[in-house]
């Protein structure tokens, strides 16, 4: 402000307003650019039109739909109460479907979709909760993250199940982004800058082996910090989904608690796609009757949500793979031959001579033949898959004795 005052100084009065139109031109892009733009404030109070505890809202073209737990109806933008924002709007026309009345032989194709990587009725019916828990954008709740990953038992993670191709519906109905998991860091402070304060659902794909899930306890349930640089930063609410090839460490009731796991089934891989199964892409290859299909599919899933809450998934192999990632597959094989009766002591260190004595390979692991690692093995066998609670260590005339206790 000095110096253009002080260029401005001397210009007598009749030049002067020529004089400050000239030095405005000269240099537009200093004056008006998003920095500048961005701490620009309104005096009118807006107030958005937002999801409640039992109703969420889906914008079209048309119209808007609301959702409860009993069905969903288009209205007309009229009896809207509140602002949205422009790229919530849906570029589609909206027609009802009653998918109550549908059964498992005339799924809409998506719906069919997510039956195959369920495998039953049961877990088609958790995936739907899961589905209209993450497309309800409120907050005022128990808020989870979403784990997706594979229930093959394997020592590659090929992936390719259909984690991702679930994940990209979101995209089609609420602000979505997708962060590489592979790049993700939990200390970088620009870590969310491609997100934008109308972003709902945030997807990191492909999260790396060993993802230390404890880091994402406030981002989940406070929200996260959205930085980009040369911009203020903002706080911003979001639905949150991993999805991984390996299983993610969840240790103590704070991160289970925090998280709902699914497991998609082996029926895609490498060698047998969705296309092989529906004959098209998904999204790119619908007409507007598929597209209907979809989206009303989506509303009876914030539905089932509404009425049934987040419905915690059958396992299939998440706890042997579990045991399998955090041990080794000799020691899987050691324990699971061994004939254990709950609250007997057994000596620690005669099984742990015995299991090095089996396989003798390991005895030249610098980490595995320790008796630590043993001792850490036996705990993860007893929190993953087993019927016992806990492996409880005691010591009796100078000897350690390990304890099984029932769940």
């Amino acid at each position: 402000k000095k110096r253009v005052e002080a260029e401005l100084r001397g210009i007598k009065p009749k030049r002067l307003k020529k004089a400050i139109i000239e030095k405005f031109y000269k240099n537009i892009a200093h004056y008006f650019n998003l920095n500048r733009l961005s701490l620009l404030t309104h005096n009118e109070k807006f107030t958005f039109n937002t999801d409640t505890k039992d109703t969420a809202f889906i914008y079209f073209k048309n119209g808007f739909v609301q959702v409860n737990k009993n069905n969903w109806e288009l209205l007309d933008y009229s009896k809207l109460k509140g602002y949205i924002w422009h790229n919530q709007i849906i570029n589609k026309d909206f027609e009802y479907i009653n998918m109550f009345e549908r059964t498992s032989q005339n799924l809409p194709v998506f719906a069919q979709f997510m039956y195959y990587i369920s495998g039953n009725q049961n877990r088609f019916l958790s995936l739907c909760s899961i589905i209209g828990y993450n497309l309800h954008n409120f907050f005022d709740t128990k808020l989870k993250a979403t784990i997706l990953t594979d229930s093959s038992i394997t020592d590659e993670a090929n992936g390719r199940t259909g984690k991702t191709l679930l994940c990209n519906a979101f995209k089609y109905l609420k602000p979505y982004i997708e962060l590489n998991g592979k790049d993700f860091d939990i200390a970088n402070k620009y870590k969310y800058s491609k997100c934008s304060i109308d972003t709902q659902i945030l997807h990191i794909n492909d999260a790396k082996q060993y993802f230390n899930f404890e880091f994402l306890y406030n981002d989940i349930t406070e929200g996260i910090t959205v930085d980009k640089k040369n911009e203020k930063p903002f706080n911003l609410k979001v639905k949150m989904l991993l999805s991984t090839n390996k299983t993610i460490k969840i240790d103590g009731a704070s991160s289970k608690d925090r998280c709902i796991e699914f497991e998609l089934t082996e029926r895609y891989n490498n060698n047998y796609q969705p296309k092989d199964d529906f004959k098209h892409w998904f999204f790119t290859d619908w007409d507007g009757n598929e597209w209907s299909e979809f989206y009303n599919f989506m509303m009876y899933c914030i539905c089932i949500y509404f009425d049934k809450g987040l419905v915690e998934p059958e396992q299939i192999n998440l706890g042997k793979r579990k045991l399998l990632d955090e041990t080794c597959p000799e020691f899987v094989e050691f324990i699971n031959e061994k004939e254990i009766i709950p609250n007997e002591k057994y000596s620690r260190n005669l099984w742990h001579n015995e299991f090095l004595n089996n396989y003798p390979d390991l005895k030249t692991n610098k980490y595995q033949s320790q008796i630590k690692a043993f001792t850490k093995y036996l705990k993860a066998f007893c929190e993953y898959g087993s019927k016992y609670k806990k492996a409880e260590i005691t010591r009796s005339n100078n000897e350690n004795f390990i304890i099984f206790k029932l769940k």
